[in-house]
């Protein structure tokens, strides 16, 4: 069955984190499988699902606290219909802090580089579910238009995230849980994720991976199906649409700020992606928020 990339953005391009309350029918939009950069924690708050994750089949009941790690291929099959999830989504870059951070070493840098695995469930007699599910109790109640969400929602994912590090996995490289390959590829995007504003070469990502730059592009494809520079250019479109949604800047500011050189070049790949240039993708926004 063919697996298909979530482009879906997360969050603000500054707090790339994402809350959803789906019920049985927004889970069954997720029929077929699909994978996306992001890790997700997802707190069973009603019925059962049962999940095809890389392969294995699991069942999730009330009450389970699961986790989805990052490029995971997955799709959901819902079983009864008062099925009811709430899913924290979130990039590494959120909690991305300065290298020398010690939390930056003990958990987001091997978290990003897959060889650091959350808990794959979380029963109540686990020794962090209560913990962990107070925090999910505090998002649900937190909303956007409160003035300090980012700090909250920020504070609940380090709570979860220093939680669950006790209880994680560490991966030696070339394991069959997490493929050399697979590590690569993850460390390739978390990379382009956190410069994509800068001029990056493939000589740089290469070297970054220590591959020949032929290897690193056959890798990308195969486990992403874009080549490095179209996975780049999507990123940098979708942050900048992210952008035209909150910003009233000039658009060639915006689009100097996700990493095009020229106005013209934002112009052209902006709207070959969206259809849409990137002033009336705004003006669009802007008369749909107004409706709504």
């Amino acid at each position: 069955m063919e697996k298909m990339r979530s482009y879906r953005r997360r969050g603000a391009p500054d707090f790339p984190v994402a809350l959803y309350l789906s019920d049985a029918a927004a889970l069954r939009k997720y029929t077929k499988p699909e994978y996306h950069p992001e890790t997700e924690i997802v707190l069973m708050l009603s019925g059962t699902v049962v999940m095809q994750l890389d392969g294995d089949t699991k069942t999730f009941h009330k009450g389970d606290i699961y986790t989805i790690p990052s490029n995971a291929v997955h799709c959901y099959r819902v079983v009864s219909d008062d099925t009811e999830n709430f899913s924290l989504v979130f990039g590494t870059a959120a909690i991305t802090l300065q290298p020398e951070h010690f939390f930056q070493k003990a958990f987001t840098l091997p978290l990003s580089e897959g060889i650091l695995l959350l808990p794959p469930l979380l029963t109540p007699e686990h020794p962090a579910y209560e913990t962990v599910y107070a925090s999910f109790q505090l998002l649900q109640k937190k909303r956007i238009y409160e003035k300090n969400y980012k700090l909250q929602r920020f504070s609940a994912l380090i709570s979860i995230c220093t939680e669950l590090l006790p209880y994680c996995t560490n991966v030696p490289r070339g394991d069959s849980l997490s493929s050399q390959e697979n590590e690569t590829v993850r460390r390739c995007m978390g990379y382009i994720h956190t410069r994509h504003a800068n001029k990056l070469t493939l000589d740089e990502l290469a070297k970054m991976c220590h591959l020949h730059p032929n290897y690193l592009c056959t890798l990308f494809k195969k486990y992403t199906g874009q080549t490095i520079f179209e996975y780049l250019i999507q990123f940098r479109v979708e942050t900048a649409a992210e952008l035209l949604k909150k910003e009233d800047l000039p658009v060639g500011k915006i689009g100097e700020m996700v990493g095009f050189r020229s106005e013209s070049l934002f112009y052209r790949q902006f709207k070959s992606i969206t259809s849409l240039s990137p002033k009336a993708y705004a003006q669009e926004h802007a008369k749909n928020h107004r409706k709504g």
